[in-house]
């Protein structure tokens, strides 16, 4: 399912965007 491929891959973004404010640093800093 497309749609639930799109979900799940702004979810995992989000994540990152998640951890990277608990860590203080930016997304881009924790994809490297």
């Amino acid at each position: 399912n497309v749609v639930r491929a799109t979900m799940k891959g702004l979810t995992s973004l989000r994540t990152v965007e998640d951890v990277a404010r608990l860590r203080g640093k930016n997304p881009e800093e924790i994809l490297g």
